[in-house]
């Protein structure tokens, strides 16, 4: 099963978070987690398809989150989630960031947060499925170019 990992800074939001998603227990594998670099520790030594993540966070945003997941872990799918308190900083974020879908706060539906964490599992796993056929593809290529390589010397 694929990991998703949150995190938010605010424990009422992540005791939230696990009250909406306790119905989805058997088909989503969730940690949580209030800091950060607690979340990068764990993540640089697990497989994480989803990071969702308060954009807005001390010591390290949100934004310097995903930053660092793009180098350490590029097919992680990111989800943002912000409250918008000032529209032209939330847009500075977005346009810096790659995110694959942005949650705004306050959400009290569990559809709010099930809707986008499924659209990014499915994402995650149409590009690890085209990851694979691309490597089968560029193996199988090896192949025929060695047996090229091998028809050519017995021509000669």
């Amino acid at each position: 099963m694929d990991t998703i990992v949150f995190v938010d800074h605010d424990s009422k939001w992540l005791a939230n978070y696990k009250r909406m998603l306790t119905p989805f227990e058997e088909e989503l594998d969730c940690v949580y987690f209030h800091h950060s670099e607690e979340a990068m520790e764990y993540m640089s030594s697990h497989p994480t398809a989803v990071l969702v993540s308060e954009l807005d966070m001390p010591v390290m945003s949100g934004r310097e989150l995903f930053e660092m997941m793009d180098l350490l872990s590029p097919a992680t799918v990111k989800i943002g989630m912000t409250q918008v308190r000032n529209v032209a900083d939330t847009l500075n974020i977005l346009n810096q960031i790659k995110i694959h879908k942005l949650i705004l706060k306050p959400f009290f539906l569990a559809e709010d947060l099930i809707v986008p964490i499924r659209a990014a599992l499915e994402h995650y796993k149409e590009e690890a499925q085209g990851k694979s056929t691309l490597d089968k593809a560029e193996k199988k290529l090896q192949e025929l170019n060695q047996e090229a390589e091998k028809l050519q010397e017995k021509l000669a």
